[in-house]
C-alpha cells in the first residue's frame, strides 16, 4: 500500500467521525489547540499529517 492511499484511508476514518461528532469543524479545531478550521480541514482532505501533539487532542474531540 502507497502512503498516499495510507494518508486517505487515515482522512476518510476522521472525515466520518468528524461528521458525526457533535462538534462542529471549527469547534474541533479550537480543541485540538488549532488557530481555525483550515488545518483540520487540510487533514480531512489529506493533505496534511496530523501533528504528532494534536493526535491525542483530535481523536479525543471527535470520539475516536
Amino acid at each position: 500500500m502507497m502512503i498516499d492511499d495510507i494518508k486517505t484511508d487515515i482522512s476518510a476514518l476522521l472525515r466520518t467521525h468528524a461528521d458525526e461528532s457533535p462538534y462542529t469543524l471549527n469547534e474541533i479545531a479550537i480543541l485540538c489547540g488549532f488557530h481555525g478550521p483550515e488545518i483540520l480541514e487540510g487533514i480531512l482532505r489529506g493533505e496534511f499529517r496530523v501533528p504528532l501533539d494534536k493526535a491525542m487532542p483530535l481523536a479525543q474531540a471527535i470520539g475516536c
